[in-house]
């Protein structure tokens, strides 16, 4: 994924290195942020929320900051739990998220979770666009396993390549 530093680095100043999880870029002196280029987000912050089992139309997981994340931090991990409501459950759509924002959805209910495609009880700009697009290609996360979401601001919908 391309970056933006802060203060500015170039290719040939010196060595880039990540140790103990601090990254260091010589020539460059002071703090140094990173963010993706063009803006939104990947791993960001985490969030669990509990869907009811049965339909969740224009699901919104709440958090604080509210969904869909600060601009700087938004939510890049999303962890479907029961919350007291075990059952299946569906997702017809995830409220929108920031532009190019991605989500790992990951289900760790006790029961199954679908992501419906296209599915009219979300409004458009929440639904999951996923494989062709033409709504016949619900997705169903087993207990325990996860997919990316990546929202689109140019099909203003979550896309989702299974």
């Amino acid at each position: 994924m391309p970056v933006s530093a802060t203060p500015a680095w170039k290719p040939g100043q010196g060595p880039v290195q990540l140790a103990a999880g601090v990254l260091t870029c010589a020539g460059a002196s002071g703090p140094l942020s990173f963010t993706p280029a063009g803006g939104g987000g990947f791993a960001g912050a985490e969030i669990s929320a509990s869907p009811t089992a049965g339909a969740n139309n224009d699901f919104d997981p709440g958090g604080s900051p509210a969904w869909p994340g600060g601009a700087t931090t938004p939510y890049g991990i999303l962890i479907l739990t029961d919350g007291g409501t075990p059952g299946v459950c569906n997702l017809t759509g995830l409220l929108a998220g920031l532009s190019r924002q991605q989500v790992l959805i990951i289900n760790n209910r006790t029961n199954t979770a679908t992501l419906n495609d296209r599915n009219a009880g979300s409004t458009a700009a929440n639904q999951f666009f996923i494989g062709d697009g033409t709504g016949a290609f619900d997705l169903t996360l087993s207990v325990g396993n996860s997919v990316l979401a990546t929202y689109s601001s140019t099909l203003s919908r979550w896309v989702i390549t299974p």
